[in-house]
């Protein structure tokens, strides 16, 4: 969850400029004819009059495995199970920059982040000492052994001892999947008083804040002493407590999850102060694997919210739900390009970067924009580090012209590249064969992977498609290497802190997935971890971004109109991407039900 200054921020500028893909905006009043009571917001603005009750019913792919934080996630599925529970220190904050056209950043800046449970905190002028002021009059959820008792400083030093394996938890060790906290050079932690907690390091570097705060892609929550002690963990989805809008109440794996509205929580609404936060009375997650059952069940209004992201219903899933229910209401916005792939770089034929240039030469982008995303996407080349980050990333045209020739369209130098490479036709007319893991569960467009197969078809490359039925498998054979060659790219122009998402990808001798060992992108990789000052910072990050874009570690096609639909009656949402990986899961306790207009639609 998110403080009133950053939700203020979130919930209403990251609008981002939302537009109707297809025809007129469905309206925000929708069919319901009886006249709505007004208020004014914090901005003076009158709007609906938000309402408390309901249920929020939405699609999840995978059934969570484990709701404790210490073991961290294998899927996303995991971290959204937790999101709505637990809360952290604080998160990056979502807002505009000033004369930046309404363009979020997710990138390391101390001034972008905002409290959650801390209410605020300092740095030294050394970025080697970090003391958090911890928010008073926040409680712990009333069940099990902390009994809704108040949060504190204590609190955190138990939860920073426990993930690093500290005190009474040394001969546990730390939690397995701490890979961000775990590369904070700390040198002591401490809590002086019950509501300070202070953190300090032997190495100076500017990410360190944020590695504290873990708000991308790790589950850095606070849990309770009591539980742990009394449990040992809280593999036990009944003794899973936290300081979060709602209490995990029911959980029938691979089926359902149920959260009830915390009636002791902290946060109100930003936007009408005096509304106590969350909204509605229950949160419901559906396990829905096959993408057209969650289709079937958003048009049918079973689900407010086809998913927890974007990437919840393909362009064509979207495109054809306009169509067959003109009711839904469509917004569109920014994001990554999630159906993409990275090869597997050490083995053939993938180790070599003329094979690499040639898959890249053989894609017609703006062939695929036009006959697959109607002209609507954006077929310009693009690196890993997203546009939307103002300044962090190196836009196509500041490349170099020998790399934007490695982007431009040409079957035939692509040919060329292979015969050279040693991989010519043979008498099949065939070069050779790779496979393609994709899974529906992490987002990925099958039929649009299947469209960008057809050009590796015509220079000779056979390239399968395999569709995973899940992202525990998906994960498996990531992480052991056993794809065909090509898998997921997980991130690419995603609105974060791309450059940490490569490290956990690239980094390392070799890196963790992808069999990349690449001593320059090792060496920029150790200089970001040392760096004391933002513009240095964004120097460094558009070097890796440009390295990556001219090793060829992936490919690039073009980015897609990105949108999210909800039915009418569910309130609050204008198109906002969640933070990091907790997709929409952090908005939730914003969002609200019109009774009267889900009733008179018959739902």
């Amino acid at each position: 969850m998110q403080s009133p200054a950053r939700v203020a921020g979130s919930a209403l500028v990251l609008a981002l400029a939302a537009t109707v893909l297809w025809g007129a905006p469905a309206s925000e009043e929708g069919p319901a004819t009886a006249e709505r009571e007004m208020v004014a917001n914090v901005f003076g603005e009158m709007v609906e009059k938000p309402q408390y009750g309901g249920t929020i019913a939405v699609a999840i792919t995978e059934s969570p495995t484990n709701f404790d934080p210490w073991f961290g996630y294998s899927v996303p599925e995991v971290l959204n199970g937790q999101e709505p529970v637990f809360e952290r220190l604080g998160d990056l904050n979502w807002a505009f920059r000033a004369g930046a056209g309404g363009e979020p950043s997710r990138y390391i800046s101390l001034p972008e982040t905002a409290g959650e449970l801390a209410e605020s905190w300092e740095v030294s002028p050394d970025l080697k000492t970090y003391t958090f002021h911890i928010r008073r009059g926040i409680h712990w959820q009333d069940k099990g052994e902390v009994a809704g008792r108040e949060f504190d400083a204590y609190d955190v030093l138990f939860t920073f001892q426990r993930n690093w394996g500290l005190e009474e938890f040394s001969e546990k060790g730390g939690g397995p999947a701490w890979w961000k906290t775990g590369q904070i050079p700390y040198e002591s932690v401490e809590a002086p008083d019950r509501w300070t907690f202070v953190i300090k390091t032997h190495t100076p570097a500017l990410d360190t804040l944020d590695q504290i705060l873990c708000a991308n892609r790790c589950p850095n929550f606070m849990v309770a002493p009591e539980v742990i002690r009394a449990h040992g963990d809280m593999s036990d989805w009944r003794n899973v407590v936290g300081t979060g809008p709602f209490m995990l109440t029911d959980f029938v794996p691979g089926s359902s999850v149920t959260y009830t509205r915390n009636p002791n929580y902290w946060n109100s609404d930003p936007l009408h102060p005096d509304n106590q936060l969350p909204y509605a009375d229950e949160v419901k997650y559906f396990v829905i694997p096959e993408p057209e059952a969650r289709v079937a069940a958003f048009r049918s209004g079973r689900l407010a919210l086809p998913g927890l992201y974007w990437s919840s219903l393909t362009f064509e899933q979207r495109r054809t739900l306009a169509q067959t229910n003109p009711e839904l209401v469509e917004v569109s916005i920014p994001g990554e390009q999630s159906t993409t792939f990275t090869f597997r770089m050490d083995r053939a034929p993938f180790d070599n970067k003329n094979v690499r240039i040639a898959m890249q030469k053989a894609i017609n982008a703006a062939e695929l924009n036009d006959l697959y995303y109607d002209g609507q996407g954006d077929p310009t080349p693009y690196g890993y580090v997203s546009t939307l980050t103002n300044g962090m990333n190196v836009p196509f045209a500041e490349w170099p012209d020998d790399i934007k020739w490695q982007y431009e369209y040409d079957p035939g130098e692509a040919e060329r590249l292979l015969d050279e490479a040693g991989y010519r036709r043979g008498a099949d007319g065939k070069r050779f064969k790779a496979g393609w893991d994709v899974t529906t569960a992490w987002g990925h467009d099958v039929d649009l992977a299947q469209a960008v197969t057809t050009y590796f078809d015509a220079i000779g490359v056979d390239v399968e498609v395999n569709e995973l039925p899940d992202g525990t498998t998906m994960q498996d054979r990531l992480s052991a290497g056993s794809h065909g060659g090509i898998t997921a790219g997980c991130c690419r122009h995603a609105p974060y802190d791309a450059y940490a998402s490569m490290r956990y990808r690239f980094y390392g001798e070799p890196g963790l997935y992808h069999g990349i060992a690449d001593a320059t992108f090792n060496a920029l990789m150790d200089q970001i971890a040392g760096v004391t000052d933002n513009e240095t910072m964004a120097d460094l990050v558009r070097a890796v971004d440009l390295h990556y874009i001219s090793e060829m570690w992936s490919v690039a096609w073009p980015l897609s109109p990105i949108g999210m639909m909800h039915q009418p009656w569910l309130k609050g949402y204008t198109g906002q991407l969640g933070a990091a990986m907790e997709g929409g899961v952090y908005l939730l306790p914003y969002l609200w039900i019109d009774q009267e207009m889900k009733t008179q639609m018959g739902h």
